[in-house]
This record gives C-alpha cells, structure tokens and sequence, in this order.
C-alpha cells in the first residue's frame, strides 16, 4: 500500500497491524528474507502462522508445460511454497517431531521416492558392578543375579531388521567368566572404576604420579570411557557385516531402543545425547579434529581403547538416525565425585526432542547419598508429554535386578570370601536385646580388685557361650544369627533371607511398554529372576501384584499401588543395602563411605536431581 506521504509501505508499517514484529512478519515470508525491501505494491504475504501451516488450504494447481522433469533437479515453478524451520541436529538425524511448514497436502512434484529400510538396533547399559555373563555364573557360583537390563538383550530380537549391542557395567572385566577363578577370587571387578564410574586417571585432581599409574593399571579397563567404546566396536561390527551382504548400503534409517540401569541408565541418557551428534561414516576418518557438542559421541575410532575426542569419523550423512524408546531403571549418575551433581563430560538431561518415548522407574525404598536419583522431572515438577516415571517398591538393585536368589542364602561350598550365609541374601532383623552386666551379674559379682582379669576372662567365655546358643537357636529355624555387645548392650540378630523375585515386576513393566513401541521380544528367551519363577512362601503373592501393577495405565503407578502388599510381605521382598548402618555392632568406616544415608528430621530420605534436559 502506498501511505498519505506517498511511500510505500515498511515491514514496520506492516508488522503492527497484526500484533506482530517487523522480524516475525518476515520470518512468515521467507522469500524476501534475503531482499526485504523487494516487497512492492500488489504483494500478497502471510500475516499468521495459521494461514502458513493449514494442512486444509485450497491451492490452485496450474499445468506446467515442461514434461520431461529430471530427477533431482528443481524447477522455478510450483503452485506451493514452505519450508522446515533451522534444524538444530547433525543433517543425519531425523526430526521426531513434524516441524515442517509445508501442508502435507502439497503436491510433489520432480521427485523419485526412496524405498525406505530401518535397521533398529537396542542399545542395552548394564549397572555398576555388572556383567551379564560373570553374573550368569554367579547365579549358582556367587552373590549375584542377572540384572533387568541383562536378561531384557537376551530377548532383543535378532534379525535382519534388528541387532542388540550389550555394554557391561563400569568397575567389572569384561569375559573373566571364561576363567571362573578370577570370578572366585573377586578379581572380575574393580572398586576404584565403580567408586568413581570412570578411570581414575580422568579424575579432575589427582594424587601423586606414582599412584595415578597404579591406578591406570587396575581400572582403565573397568571405567565409564572404555566401555563406551564397547559400544562403538559392536557397532562397527554390526555395519561391517552388513556391508560385507552388500545390506548396509540398502539401509536409509537406523532407530535405537536403548535401556541402561544404575550408571548404565546414566550413560543411556548420555547417549540419547550423543545420538544428535549423528553416527560414524567409516569412510570419512578424522584426525586432529574434535568433532561434535557432546563427549563422548558415537564418532570415535574403533581401534581406540579409550574415546579420543580428536580422532575418529565424520558424520554419516547417507541415512538418518533417532531414538525411539529409552528405558531406564534408576538414573545414577555420580560420575567422578560420587553422590553430587555433577557428571563431568555425561550429559544426562534429556531434551523433547530426544526420543519418540521416555520412561523411567524409580526405587522407593533408596535412600543412600551415593545413589541419587536423576528423575525425568523438571525444576517445576513436570514432565513433557512423552515422558512418564513410575515408583515400584525396594530399593535400587530390586528395581534394576542383580541380587542373588534366596536359595544362595547357606549354598556350601563357595568361596569363603562371601561369608555364610551369603552376603547379599539376607537383612539383619535385630530379635532382641539384653543388658550385660544383668546376664553376667554373677561374674562381675564375683570380681574384686585382685581378679578382675579372671573376671573378664570368664565374661568374655560367657559371651561366646551365648553367641553360640543364639546361633544354635536360629539353625534350629533354618536360619543364621549372631550376638553382637555395643558398651553394656548385647543385641541379638537372626539373618532373614530376601528372595530376588521382587525385581522381575519392574522387568515385566519395561517390557510392556518397549512392547507398546513396537519391541518384539524374544519371549523364549527372557528368563525371569530365579525367585519369581519357582516362587516359595510369600512369593506366590508376586504374581498377582504384578497382574495388578501391569494393568495400570503408563506412567500413574506410584507407592499406592503396591503399599498393601509392600506392608505385609515387603519384609520378605525388600532388601536393605544400608543394613550394617542401621543396625548397632555392623557399621564400620567402610559402610559409611559406600553406603552412607541421607536423612532430613531424623526420616530416611532419597536425594532426587531434576532433568536438565
């Protein structure tokens, strides 16, 4: 329009008519982006994003002469127009969400269709401290169990269309199940990678240069930065088999499931975030050239033991990649510092636009500072619409699998180191208590200052006397026990049996929902945890609370659901990792350090990190 003055109207003369700014007004019309004061009398523009995305809008078709259209090429004439917004991904990774400004509707013209292939592939984390086949052998060998994460990629299924890639757990050797021994004598892990989650020589301060080497000789192996690269050989190897049957080539798009549990959970979100970095073009090496916004990515090189961030591959920009489940079970991350919020190079907030669903579930009953949990959940409490977090009973190795059967519990014939009954298969229940100086009455009676070392000589035989009668009074139960004197005190303890049953309700509730997203499980393949399939005792009950839990819509389960059953059979289901500390005689500076508690008012508590995301 031509205003009084006799000039031509602005974009700024324009834009307030509509409650809009100059910019907005002319990001709705991109072709006079580059030459805005191309606009002219007679133009006809977009006001309203409305008018822009109407899926519904009429066009009117024309005839175009030209007939003979070449593949490929474009052409200056279309009755259509748009355009998608700036994407903030590498090329390679596909949009989840419709963000295009073109009407579906649009008529394509000049343009030969692609016949679409997916290769999907399930990404699966272990826990700290995991290993699914040194685990397996532990079943029966040791104090340990499969974990949820382990026994769901056993079921992943295998085919032309899908592959699995496992990654053990920081702090464990990988393939020591081939020689049992180091299993046996506890050198399949390693407590400095599982202490820190990463190798200690990528610890920001380090103690003295001697004592850094030693510690790059016990876990460089063991820690977070090695067995990504796990991840990256098997996906090498996975690419390379394909392209050896000529199928890689065919394959226009590749979707992950991924799953991870513990500080596996905390490497899965991370790798949701690598994701956007795009996958390897093994065609394309880099060399003294970091590449990407995350570290470590899916870029590295496979021949690296450790990820390097200046050496690896470019991009892949022939196919397009995403996500399309993520399954977490108990989000730790407790990188470097254990305990804190800070996670180094691990990006653990997961953004909208990270995967097509996200699904998280928490413990109730944690509540060591070590083990913070990384909820889904904003400052504000709230979650994006795809996202959903469920709380199941007991504590974090019951929600994420691992701990042994109950039938481990006075198993002979194991390595001593494990102790009897075994460790890990039974809480401490204090039975009762007595006072010292009343049960030895006689004893301190009869001292006097000439014998009081015969005196405590005799208390201290009255004592095992007793430890050993209690002892005898719980065998006769089936069941192991022990005195312990703290000052005046003595407080008699019977070791109770915890079945590992309890953790295949929250691997049954992972299952349904990857089955949701189209997960076709290998169902003679998934073996549940040893105690829910021949259940004893109270574990009948498992069943019919996981018909219960299993029928509640996604993302509504929370300690309501389950607190009837928890109150009368959790005593049998639930173990107590801080145990020793809440129990007077078993605490030591060692149970403190690794399984200290968080409390607030004298209340057990469980420290809880937003999504940054």
């Amino acid at each position: 329009m031509i205003k009084p003055d006799g000039t031509h109207e602005k974009w700024s003369d324009i834009a307030p008519q509509y409650g809009l700014s100059p910019k907005a007004l002319l990001n709705l019309n991109p072709t006079y982006a580059s030459n805005p004061m191309s606009l002219k009398a007679g133009d006809t523009i977009n006001v309203s994003e409305q008018a822009f995305f109407d899926p519904d809008a009429k066009k009117i078709e024309q005839p175009y002469p030209q007939t003979d259209f070449a593949v490929g090429s474009a052409y200056p004439y279309g009755n259509v127009w748009g355009e998608y917004a700036k994407p903030q991904l590498s090329p390679s990774v596909l949009h989840l969400f419709d963000d295009a400004r073109i009407p579906k509707q649009t008529p394509v013209l000049n343009v030969q269709k692609v016949q679409d292939k997916t290769l999907r592939i399930g990404v699966f984390f272990d826990g700290t401290g995991q290993n699914n086949l040194n685990d397996l052998y532990k079943e029966t060998r040791g104090v340990k169990s499969r974990t949820n994460i382990a026994r769901l990629f056993e079921a992943y299924p295998l085919n032309e269309q899908s592959n699995a890639i496992y990654v053990s757990g920081v702090g464990t050797v990988d393939d020591a199940w081939q020689d049992p021994a180091l299993i046996d004598e506890g050198e399949d892990e390693t407590d400095a990678a599982q202490a820190f989650g990463v190798e200690p020589n990528r610890l920001p301060h380090l103690p003295h240069p001697l004592i850094k080497a030693t510690l790059d000789l016990l876990s460089s192996e063991t820690g977070a930065f090695y067995k990504w690269q796990n991840w990256t050989r098997q996906y090498s190897d996975i690419v390379e088999a394909l392209a050896l049957n000529k199928e890689y080539e065919d394959i226009t798009h590749i979707e992950f499931d991924v799953f991870g549990f513990s500080r596996g959970a905390a490497l899965a979100r991370h790798f949701v975030n690598a994701v956007k970095d795009g996958l390897p073009d093994y065609s394309l090496p880099r060399e003294g050239e970091s590449y990407g916004e995350v570290f470590p990515n899916l870029l590295a090189h496979v021949d690296d033991d450790g990820v390097k961030a200046w050496r690896g591959c470019y991009p892949d920009e022939s196919r397009t990649c995403s996500v399309r489940f993520v399954g977490l079970f108990e989000s730790v991350g407790s990188f470097y510092q254990a305990g804190d919020h800070e996670d180094g190079n691990f990006q653990l907030g997961l953004d909208v636009n990270c995967a097509e669903r996200v699904f998280q579930i928490s413990a109730h009953h944690e509540y060591r500072k070590n083990c913070p949990l990384t909820s889904l959940r904003s400052s504000q409490d709230q979650l994006y619409g795809h996202f959903y977090e469920e709380v199941f009973a007991g504590c974090h190795t019951d929600v994420g699998g691992g701990y042994p059967s109950k039938h481990q519990y006075d198993k002979q014939g194991l390595p001593e180191r494990y102790g009897m009954p075994l460790s890990a298969t039974f809480n401490r229940e204090l039975i009762k208590t007595e006072s010292a100086i009343e049960l030895f009455s006689e004893t301190i009676r009869r001292a006097n200052h000439q014998h009081v070392q015969a005196a405590t000589n005799h208390g201290e035989r009255l004592f095992v006397q007793e430890c050993q009668a209690w002892e005898n009074e719980c065998q006769s139960k089936g069941r192991y026990g022990t005195v312990k004197q703290v000052n005046q005190t003595l407080y008699y303890y019977e070791f109770h049996p915890i079945s590992n049953g309890l953790s295949a309700l929250p691997l049954e509730r992972m299952k349904q929902q990857g089955e949701v997203m189209g997960i076709k499980w290998l169902m003679n393949k998934l073996e549940l945890p040893q105690d829910y399939v021949t259940p004893t005792q109270n574990d009948v009950a498992l069943e019919v609370l996981k018909n219960k839990l299993l029928a509640q819509p996604l993302g509504s389960i929370t300690p309501e659901h389950w607190m009837a059953e928890i109150r009368q059979y959790g005593r049998d289901w639930i173990h107590r990792p801080h145990d020793a500390l809440i129990n007077p005689g078993f605490d030591s500076a060692y149970e403190k350090m690794v399984n200290g508690l968080t409390t607030e008012s004298n209340q057990l508590k469980r420290v809880v990190f937003i999504n940054d995301g």
